[in-house]
């Protein structure tokens, strides 16, 4: 089916395309964005979850949503992207988001352990694990769902419970990536956030975008800025919990702050988000 399509398509990316996420870091901006792009241009889109191994035949534009991939080992031309995000921020968010979201592996309560355990019993970005650590993870949330576990706790031990799990999971799949490659520009969400038309065309420029194509996707891009829309709008979209971006700041007290800091250390220093640890203060 790729052949037929590519055979009527007067042009194509240079090559293949890769916008590498992480839960709560730009997945689904980047994908309403991209999506539509591609049903513009007749590109093949692709959102991948979980761990991946290389860039699937035929696609010109391949969302990682997990950034679960070795770069180093992909051995075709490729142009990507990785975003990055505050790790308190994706644990806040992460926090907000899995109180209320709907999504099959957050409400799952089935702990029952099968021969193979997998979505929704867990989430696809965990699908990758050890079965010993899929059982271990299964036992440590009870008889409850993991949504029920954030519920049942004040503000603070849940924060500690997303700091825990998810957030763990992705803050380290963000720590672990292979930065560096000249193929593959790195940006933040913050920058995203704040400089938004900026960024963007900045995004573009990297992809090799001829003129006409870039007025098209900056025209897309346009549309889902969340600070272009009204508070009517913004209510309902269902994994916004704020127009503000850095939010860490309102959730973390000191204790949460010296538990970060014990599980993740230097990783906001790695990351270029802080210059030391003064901002436990």
């Amino acid at each position: 089916m790729f052949l037929k399509l590519f055979q009527h398509r007067e042009q194509r990316p240079p090559c293949p395309i890769c916008i590498f996420c992480y839960h709560k870091v730009a997945t689904t901006l980047m994908t309403k964005i991209f999506k539509q792009i591609c049903a513009i241009q007749g590109w093949n889109f692709l959102a991948l979850r979980g761990k991946q191994n290389t860039i699937p035949l035929g696609a010109d534009v391949v969302i990682f949503m997990h950034s679960l991939i070795n770069i180093d080992n992909i051995d075709t031309p490729f142009l990507g992207i990785h975003i990055v995000r505050d790790p308190r921020d994706i644990i806040v968010s992460g926090y907000l988001y899995h109180k209320r979201t709907n999504e099959a592996w957050c409400i799952n309560k089935d702990h029952h352990i099968q021969e193979s355990i997998l979505f929704p019993q867990i989430p696809y970005s965990q699908e990758h694990r050890p079965e010993a650590w899929k059982k271990a993870y299964l036992s440590s949330l009870g008889e409850k769902s993991y949504q029920e576990n954030l519920l049942c706790r004040s503000e603070a031990e849940g924060i500690n419970f997303e700091m825990n799990n998810y957030g763990s999971w992705t803050i380290n799949s963000m720590r672990n990536w292979v930065y560096g490659n000249p193929k593959v520009l790195e940006v933040r969400f913050e920058d995203i956030m704040s400089e938004y038309d900026k960024t963007l065309k900045m995004i573009f420029d990297h992809f090799q975008f001829d003129q006409k194509t870039k007025n098209i996707a900056v025209s897309i891009a346009r549309r889902h800025d969340i600070k272009r829309k009204s508070p009517g709008e913004i209510s309902n979209i269902r994994h916004v919990s704020s127009v503000q971006t850095t939010r860490w700041k309102e959730y973390f007290n000191h204790q949460l702050k010296r538990e970060f800091i014990a599980k993740f250390d230097s990783v906001l220093i790695g990351l270029e988000y802080e210059n030391d640890n003064s901002w436990m203060s």
